[in-house]
């Protein structure tokens, strides 16, 4: 796989990404360049002297440096890892009770009386962290009408049998 660095219409989509969550990523990884992977659009971030490396290599590889999302139409879909990184600069996350932990690391929606503490107002649609009362990020949600809907958890990878 090549890697290249981000385009102006991609970088209009991560900047979609950080208004929704609050949070800027050229602030939080001050010193690492963003890459994209031809193909999937697999968004990674490196530190300047492992680019120099890639540069000097001169062989296709799987992924370069830590993953972080990718671009999926004309939207930005955060990784595991991103969202364990901007757990403590976002405020759109939410910490749910223990019955609620152990169905969310098995797929399941999270129910809103589940909730424990919301650090805003959602509005329907709005992507969320969702976290146990550790503060781990257990995974990504979506509010809806009266659930938060799994997108992904951290159970996920067990799941999925990888």
């Amino acid at each position: 796989m090549k890697f290249r660095e981000l385009n102006n219409e991609e970088w209009n989509i991560i900047k979609k990404f950080e208004k929704e969550f609050g949070i800027n990523l050229n602030e939080i990884f001050k010193e690492e360049l963003f890459l994209i992977s031809s193909g999937r659009k697999e968004i990674f971030v490196l530190d300047k002297e492992l680019y120099k490396i890639y540069k000097r290599i001169n062989r296709e590889i799987y992924c370069l440096g830590l993953f972080i999302g990718e671009i999926r139409g004309r939207n930005f879909h955060l990784s595991l890892e991103l969202a364990s990184i901007i757990e403590p600069y976002t405020r759109n996350k939410i910490i749910v009770n223990d019955k609620a932990e152990q169905l969310f690391l098995y797929g399941r929606d999270i129910f809103k009386e589940s909730i424990i503490k919301e650090y805003k107002k959602f509005k329907l649609g709005e992507r969320c962290l969702v976290l146990n009362r550790r503060r781990e990020v257990l995974g990504i949600g979506r509010y809806e009408e009266k659930i938060v809907k799994n997108l992904i958890d951290r159970g996920w990878y067990l799941r999925k049998g990888g």
